[in-house]
């Protein structure tokens, strides 16, 4: 066939045997001739894809074959495939292949750079962002883009509970307070709005009367006193609003204590307001 120069004919024939062909290793080995003359004689990036494929298809763990799918599958657009090829050449074996740090940094950011800008899905940028962020916690840039991305995407929970997995292994003291911090934010963050009015009433209650103009306020004044006829509302009365209580600390207690421990104070010195009981001992 090759002396022929019908190289078409000869990966058909390559093709079919290797379909046959019980000998795995073998059969890698004529589905890489099958796509070596795709690409060199036939100048058929498909047909080298196809071979490619069909070798990861039975041996999954197949570094060279997926990094020969990579450009094959950049070029055609095909970014769902080429976000399952980076999973192999990330997967349990990559680290066994003498796969780097940077490289594999390298490769959660393409993914991310695809889900994002290709198939416009934050929460997919998300997900391979807290990949990243789970191998090499510390990188500045995996730090930016996980919390620029969880807050396009609406996964404060999600990265809240990436910082509670790694508060629960990391031994560095500095890195520990970073992770106390910006967990303390995102409970913040993550409140629900719809408890916004209740805590408002709360604090009003705290507080007593007051001639704020809040609506919450305001609702409560004319539901409990209806205003009669040719009188002024309640809101309008000069009333003196009686000082407002210190503001409370709502840091978890477990959390509270992880942080006085590591910076060596008291809760008590940390958190003087604080007015709810300690734990029982």
């Amino acid at each position: 066939y090759a002396e022929q120069g019908a190289f078409g004919e000869l990966c058909d024939q390559l093709t079919s045997l290797a379909d046959r062909t019980a000998d795995m290793g073998a059969r890698t080995r004529l589905l890489e001739r099958v796509a070596a003359l795709s690409q060199e004689k036939l100048n058929q990036p498909e047909r080298a894809l196809k071979a490619f494929e069909r070798i990861l298809a039975t041996d999954p763990r197949n570094r060279k074959a997926a990094l020969a799918l990579v450009p094959l599958y950049r070029a055609a657009q095909k970014w769902p495939r080429l976000l399952a090829t980076y999973e192999v050449l990330l997967g349990p074996a990559a680290a066994g292949d003498g796969v780097g740090m940077a490289e594999r940094l390298e490769l959660f950011a393409e993914a991310r750079r695809i889900s994002e800008q290709r198939l416009g899905s934050k929460a997919l940028a998300f997900q391979w962002c807290a990949r990243a962020f789970e191998a090499a916690a510390q990188n500045p840039d995996v730090r930016t883009d996980l919390e620029r991305l969880a807050g396009e995407a609406d996964e404060w929970g999600a990265l809240a509970a990436l910082y509670d997995a790694r508060f629960a292994v990391s031994t560095d003291a500095e890195e520990r307070i970073w992770l106390l911090t910006e967990d303390s934010l995102l409970q913040a963050i993550s409140e629900p709005q719809a408890d916004a009015r209740s805590v408002e009433q709360h604090n009003h209650g705290l507080a007593g009367p007051c001639n704020c103009h809040c609506s919450c306020h305001a609702r409560d004044e004319e539901e409990a006193y209806p205003t009669m006829p040719g009188t002024a509302p309640l809101d309008m009365l000069d009333l003196d609003p009686q000082p407002q209580p210190p503001p409370v600390s709502y840091m978890p207690t477990g959390m509270r204590t992880d942080m006085a421990n590591l910076l060596g104070s008291s809760e008590g010195t940390l958190w003087p307001n604080d007015r709810r009981p300690s734990p029982a001992m």
